[in-house]
């Protein structure tokens, strides 16, 4: 996306550049609006959708191990006011649940970090396929370049090829099979 991006912001630069050395030329070129496409995209909301369950998943295990946390402080809490609790009992518990506190967070600092990566892979398989789908527009039509509308102060309407571009994307790809987080 990032490689795209800077193509389509080099093009333009040098576009510009010729217009305003007084070059004229016709050039046969389109804008598409990347982003929405690929925000918009059939597949970007499947993904979205598995994501979302992976992540309620996640959240629903978080809070049953903070639960569990919570009452293993609480019985240690009650234990240390008794009279004649064992200190050295009591030291070895604090650091008992100490430990289990930083295994948790590093548990589920990987478990982001795996869910990260998976939505990535997920969303670089729609790019690879939007980026087919541009380069096949760019066949048919024989334009010379194409403009990321990000990219664009402005462009004529006509030379929008974002909804040619979303409509071969959902038909091409609507789902793509997400790999559940580790």
């Amino acid at each position: 996306m990032v490689k795209l991006k800077n193509l389509l912001v080099g093009l333009s630069v040098i576009l510009m550049l010729l217009t305003s050395f007084g070059v004229k030329a016709e050039v046969n070129y389109a804008v598409v609006n990347i982003k929405y496409v690929l925000d918009s995209s059939d597949a970007a909301k499947n993904i979205m959708e598995q994501m979302k369950a992976y992540g309620q998943e996640l959240q629903a295990q978080a809070q049953k191990d903070a639960e569990s946390l919570r009452t293993m402080r609480k019985a240690l809490d009650e234990k240390s006011k008794k009279p004649g609790a064992n200190k050295t009992e009591l030291a070895k518990s604090e650091e008992d649940l100490r430990k289990r506190e930083q295994a948790l967070q590093e548990k589920y600092k990987k478990k982001q970090e795996s869910f990260q990566a998976v939505l990535q892979e997920a969303v670089q398989q729609v790019e690879k396929v939007a980026v087919d789908i541009i380069n096949q527009v760019v066949q048919e039509k024989g334009y010379e370049f194409i403009l990321d509308a990000a990219a664009a102060v402005w462009s004529n309407p006509k030379n929008d090829i974002t909804d040619t571009v979303l409509k071969k994307l959902n038909s091409s790809i609507s789902k793509v099979a997400v790999k559940k987080p580790a």
